[in-house]
């Protein structure tokens, strides 16, 4: 009798845990992203990445920036976007041994790469503004 006790206690705390990983997961504030509409841009980028750093360079200065609906997804402390980010990579038809950031995905679910392609993509979008921040150099690190 108490094998059988024990055994049920051990499947309650095995569900217990189970939809608390699963409440965790779907928690936006833990996803570090918003609520996607189909007008967003999603940004992939990483704290390490230099070329991130660029494009966040150029959207601090940039005029135009609180303009767009830009959603972020860090991936290199955030497995939610991790996965996320991997899905895209698929999804863009990115070799697995070539994905990396920033990464761009644009309504129409264009994928965009690089630093320059991506800060190029948001120039385009308001071209009437000819104020930019400009990075000095591209993903492949050659200069402008």
């Amino acid at each position: 009798m108490k094998s059988w006790q024990i055994i049920v206690a051990v499947i309650v705390v095995i569900l217990v845990g189970y939809f608390f990983l699963l409440s965790r997961s779907s928690n936006p504030s833990l996803n570090q992203s918003s609520n996607t509409n189909s007008d967003s841009l999603i940004y992939y980028w990483s704290l390490t990445c230099p070329h991130c750093k660029n494009v966040a360079a150029f959207l601090d200065t940039w005029p135009n920036t609180s303009k767009l609906k830009l959603d972020k997804r860090e991936v290199s402390e955030n497995r939610t976007n991790q996965a996320l980010f991997n899905e895209a990579g698929v999804k863009c038809n990115i070799p697995r041994d070539q994905m990396g950031v920033p990464l761009l995905i644009t309504p129409d679910n264009k994928c965009i790469t690089g630093d320059q392609p991506v800060i190029e993509y948001f120039k385009s979008l308001f071209p009437e503004s000819s104020t930019s921040a400009t990075p000095t150099s591209t993903k492949s690190g050659q200069p402008l």
